[in-house]
C-alpha cells in the first residue's frame, strides 16, 4: 500500500467535474443500491449542489495526494423555499463532503471538514448541516467529533448540524 502525503486547497470553478463524481459518492455510499450516474445528475437533488458552481456564498475544498484530486467538501447556501436542499432554515449553508473509497480512513475527511469548518466561521455563519444517507455510516462519528449534533433521524437519513459560534 502506497502511503500518500495528503493536502486540501480551495475549490476553482474547474472543480466542478470532480464535484460531481464526490456528490455521487456522498449520495450513494459503496456497497448500497446506486441509481445509474447519468439519472442521478438529473435530479433536482444534484443538480441543487452542483448548478452554478461558484456562486455567491459557495465555498468548497479538495483534497489532494499526489497532486490528484481524492476528495471534496463543499456548502451552499439554499433559498428558503428551496425543497430539495436547505433543510436549515435561514442563512445555514448545507455541506456535501466525500472520499474516495482507496482514500477513506485515512484521515482525509477530518482535513476536508475542518478546512470547510474554518471557512464557514470566517464567512461569520452561525451554523452548517448536512445530510448523512446512511445512519450507520463510519462518517457519523467523524462529524460527532467536529461538533455535528443528529437533529434528525428519519427513514434512516440522519440530518446533523454543528454550531459554529
Amino acid at each position: 500500500m502506497a502511503l500518500h502525503r495528503y493536502s486540501v486547497r480551495l475549490a476553482m470553478l474547474s472543480d466542478r467535474l470532480f464535484l460531481r463524481s464526490m456528490l455521487y459518492e456522498a449520495a450513494f455510499p459503496v456497497g448500497r443500491d446506486r441509481p445509474p450516474a447519468d439519472e442521478f445528475y438529473r435530479s433536482d437533488a444534484a443538480k441543487a449542489f452542483l448548478d452554478g458552481w461558484g456562486r455567491p456564498g459557495d465555498h468548497g475544498v479538495i483534497a489532494e495526494a499526489d497532486f490528484e484530486p481524492v476528495g471534496a467538501a463543499w456548502f451552499r447556501v439554499f433559498d428558503e423555499g428551496d425543497t430539495e436542499a436547505g433543510f436549515v432554515a435561514g442563512e445555514t449553508p448545507e455541506l456535501v463532503i466525500a472520499v474516495e473509497p482507496a482514500h477513506r480512513g485515512r484521515g482525509v475527511g477530518g482535513l476536508l471538514l475542518d478546512g470547510l469548518l474554518q471557512a464557514a466561521r470566517q464567512e461569520r455563519y452561525s451554523a452548517i448541516g448536512l445530510n448523512v444517507p446512511v445512519r450507520d455510516a463510519p462518517a457519523v462519528s467523524l462529524f460527532r467529533r467536529m461538533g455535528f449534533e443528529t437533529t434528525r433521524d428519519r427513514d434512516g437519513i440522519l440530518t446533523m448540524l454543528a454550531r459554529l459560534v
